[in-house]
């Protein structure tokens, strides 16, 4: 039996593109991570920052709570991160509570 049959009757065939995805992602996290080393963090987030317009900010620093959230605890480390990520996004994360 192939992987293909394998994926397919463990997680459905229907869920098969979706799962096809983690690759995909799994290579732009990667490249993320060099850029993230060769730039340097601050150069980094101004890059990402940059990159998204409008809406997609409130989503990325939204997207970027939950995540640090998720644990049910904010590390110092974390608190950094997302003060960072929100100033270079200009969106307060008090902005996101509604």
């Amino acid at each position: 039996s192939s992987d293909l049959d394998v994926v397919a009757r463990s997680v459905g065939i229907e869920n098969v593109d979706e799962y096809a995805k983690v690759t995909m992602l799994l290579d732009e996290a990667r490249e993320a991570l060099r850029a993230l080393g060769a730039q340097g963090r601050p150069a980094f987030v101004e890059a990402l920052a940059k990159g998204l317009e409008g809406d997609f900010k409130r989503d990325a620093l939204k997207v970027a709570l939950d995540v640090v959230h998720a644990d049910g605890k904010v590390t110092p480390a974390e608190q950094r991160a997302l003060d960072e990520l929100s100033h270079a996004l200009g969106v307060e994360p008090s902005a996101l509570v509604r």
